[in-house]
């Protein structure tokens, strides 16, 4: 369940994004980077959510990883959607465990295809 401390970004894929005639109909991959500051980046949970519906936790909650540092453009990579038609809305969910402090980043989705 999501609450007001999660952080939601929606990327919407269409046929023109996918190349037009040349469309892209499958894909081999999804890169998240993320650059961000976190008091303790065992508190941030990330999931990305597929246009099909598929879920991929990309970083899960690790309540004992308490080391202070920055997400200094973190590339994260999914395979979890291999084969799937890239085109509709992707959601990337992210959840602060550490209420005490704001969470504020810059977020960027790579859909990679196969040949």
């Amino acid at each position: 369940m999501w609450s007001r401390r999660d952080t939601e970004l929606e990327l919407t894929v269409s046929e023109v994004d996918c190349g037009g005639e040349s469309n892209i109909k499958y894909l081999e991959h999804v890169l998240v980077i993320i650059h961000a500051r976190f008091a303790r980046r065992g508190y941030l949970e990330g999931y990305v959510t597929s246009p099909s519906g598929t879920v991929s936790q990309i970083l899960p909650y690790r309540p004992y990883d308490v080391i202070a540092t920055d997400f200094n453009n973190w590339p994260i990579l999914s395979l979890h959607f291999w084969g799937e038609n890239p085109q509709g809305t992707w959601k990337l969910r992210l959840r602060n465990h550490f209420p005490d402090q704001k969470f504020k980043g810059t977020y960027y989705f790579n859909l990679f295809n196969t040949a």
